[in-house]
């Protein structure tokens, strides 16, 4: 993944809103920002374009490297 935290491209805070998560669909992103204990994650219900077709945006915030769920 492009922007996984491994490639040193996130830092603490960093903010990642991907649109169309629903239609056409972000199936693999949405399973890794929902997954991680790194990010902190909000859904936003929409619509696609110019369509009554249900869709949404995912907000995901980069918590940081030491986010890891603690046993």
């Amino acid at each position: 993944m492009a922007a996984s935290p491994e490639c040193g491209l996130l830092r603490k805070g960093t903010v990642l809103l991907a649109d169309n998560v629903i239609c056409p669909g972000a199936p693999e992103f949405l399973a890794h920002v929902r997954g991680s204990s790194r990010f902190e994650c909000t859904n936003y219900p929409s619509f696609l374009e110019y369509r009554k077709v249900a869709d949404a945006l995912e907000k995901a915030i980069y918590k940081g490297p030491g986010s890891e769920a603690q046993p």
